[in-house]
């Protein structure tokens, strides 16, 4: 084994440990956690997650900030100009 691979669960415990400090979480219902993150987007703005527990399945989301906030940029992602956006799935909720 090379010295990373005995290093792994430190690497682990060491980011685990970096999460629980830079990030704050916060219960919004039974159902929803927020997760401020200490990250910015490209426009300055802190990005923010949003896990929703619904019929056992969690979902992160963004409740579609990401989308907005490029479109008021000027980003329109559903331009058609824009041949690689047709490889990707974008939900725009």
């Amino acid at each position: 084994m090379n010295e990373l691979s005995t290093q792994i669960d430190h690497i682990a415990e060491e980011w685990l440990s970096f999460i629980k400090k830079s990030n704050e979480f916060k219960m919004v219902s039974d159902t929803e956690l927020r997760i401020n993150t200490p990250f910015t987007d490209p426009f300055g703005d802190s990005i923010s997650l949003l896990i929703v527990l619904s019929n056992g399945i969690y979902t992160i989301t963004d409740q579609g900030y990401t989308i907005w906030n490029l479109k008021s940029h000027g980003v329109d992602l559903t331009d058609k100009k824009i041949s690689s956006v047709s490889e990707f799935n974008v939900d725009s909720e």
